[in-house]
């Protein structure tokens, strides 16, 4: 049994390490996952949609099947991660010690027994006992980790084989992107590009030279309302500059009489 109980061993040990090892391994699906739909969702952004019919019927066709096998992977992914898996471990140490006790009472009892009893009954070997039942339960968890692990590994398999396939659709994808010319940024389309750091800027020039013309034209005005209250202020200074001087008289004009049969009036003037 001691060969057999190091084997078992080992194999408990080894259990927990191919589980680890398959998390490793998925880890390196969703890598290469997220670098496929980067590069998809690159290429439908910068898709040129003016371009002839056939070429992108041919992307869409080969990019939908790489897709379809690229959620089949991650499916697989999902189950090999996600799905129900009990994993069994070595009892606790609270147990064990509980188990450990009832026998050392159990032995004490019988030999209390035999003793009353005068029988002659053989005690268990405590020891014994134990690595027999370390035994069992070692054997049943590596049995039980080992299948679930196998499972695991064949989900793992399906989806690096439904990953190689949609990678091989990738490549086609974007070799079909690149020899038919269906970027739009390529440098041998005239394509508009809308620059807004550029009309930002043409923006903000506008706004400032307009701004610049509103505040030459308010100082214009006020110049020219300065200009004029000083000229009339000028002007005014100017005649009682001159209302200072002796004047001329004003010379005598006709007188107006106006003919009335009014005797009252006549008197009046």
């Amino acid at each position: 049994m001691h060969g057999l109980y190091d084997v078992f061993e080992k194999l408990y040990f080894k259990s927990f390490e191919d589980r680890e090892r398959i998390i490793s391994r998925v880890q390196i699906n969703f890598t290469i996952y997220m670098g496929m739909l980067t590069v998809i969702f690159y290429m439908l952004r910068m898709l040129d949609h003016d371009e002839k019919k056939f070429p992108l019927i041919i992307f869409f066709t080969v990019l939908i099947s790489c897709l379809i096998s690229l959620l089949t992977s991650i499916y697989f992914t999902y189950k090999t991660l996600c799905d129900k898996y009990n994993y069994h471990y070595f009892t606790s140490f609270y147990e064990m010690s509980k188990y450990l006790a009832r026998l050392h009472e159990y032995r004490n009892n019988m030999h209390k027994y035999n003793i009353t009893n005068n029988n002659e009954f053989s005690l268990e070997d405590i020891n014994f006992i134990i690595k027999s039942n370390i035994f069992a339960i070692i054997g049943k968890c590596s049995d039980e980790n080992n299948r679930i692990n196998k499972n695991r590994m064949f989900f793992v398999r399906k989806s690096m084989l439904w990953l190689w396939f949609s990678g091989a659709l990738f490549v086609m994808t974007s070799a079909i992107f690149a020899v038919t010319d269906l970027d739009v940024s390529s440098p041998r389309k005239d394509t508009l590009v809308k620059d807004r750091s550029v009309a930002d800027e043409i923006k903000n020039f506008g706004k400032h030279v307009i701004d610049e013309m509103r505040s030459i034209m308010r100082n214009d005005e006020k110049n020219k309302l300065d200009m004029s209250k000083n000229a009339h202020e000028k002007a005014i200074s100017q005649q009682r500059y001159f209302d200072s001087r002796p004047t001329l008289p004003v010379p005598p004009t006709y007188q107006i009489i106006t003919e009335s049969y009014d005797f009252k009036k006549w008197t009046e003037d």
